[in-house]
This record gives C-alpha cells, sequence and structure tokens, in this order.
C-alpha cells in the first residue's frame, strides 16, 4: 500500500472513531491494513511528526520506528482539517482510477 493511501485510511478511521472514548485500534493495525509493520510505524511516526495525531509514543531506531501507545492514538484538530481537504481529492482520485480501469 502506497504511504500517502495508508495515512489517510489511518487517519479516516480515527476520525470516523474520535466520537467514541475507547475505540479498537484493531482496524487499522499493520495486519489488519496488510502492510508491513515498518511501514506502519513510519505512516504513524510521519502523522505524530506533523501534529495530525497524538497519544502515541515514537522512538527512532537504528532500522526505522518504534511505535507504543497505540491505544490512546488520537486524531487532532489538523488531523480532522486533512481528513476534510483531502476527501474531495480521493472521490477524484477513486473516480479517475475507474475510468482509467475501464478504458483501454
Amino acid at each position: 500500500m502506497k504511504i500517502d493511501k495508508l495515512i489517510y485510511t489511518i487517519l479516516r478511521y480515527l476520525y470516523e472513531t474520535s466520537d467514541l472514548s475507547s475505540p479498537s485500534m484493531d482496524p487499522i493495525s499493520a495486519e489488519a491494513l496488510h502492510v508491513p509493520i515498518e511501514q506502519w510505524n513510519t505512516a504513524v511516526a510521519m502523522l505524530y511528526k506533523d501534529g495530525l495525531v497524538d497519544g502515541v509514543n515514537v522512538a527512532r531506531t537504528k532500522t526505522g520506528f518504534m511505535i507504543s501507545g497505540v491505544e490512546d492514538l488520537r486524531i487532532t484538530l489538523r488531523g480532522i482539517d486533512y481528513v476534510h481537504e483531502n476527501s474531495g481529492f480521493r472521490k477524484f482520485m477513486e473516480a479517475i482510477t475507474g475510468v482509467s480501469q475501464i478504458l483501454p
């Protein structure tokens, strides 16, 4: 999965579950999304560094990033803005992808 799609998927889920007190993080785990844990850790680290999510601990290691406290992962106001701004773009890309699959 491309990193931009992974980032959007994680943020979209956090946005959709933001009104729950303890949402399950299982649907956005590396296993559930069928991505390597290193890619998932990198995506969450990027989200955290840019202020789009909060509630996790991010540590840099020799091989990438280590994420802990995932059960407290929450979307921030900046993250909500990102989801809103990119929802239209995502719909456009899905439409274009559908068109390109139809055309030879």
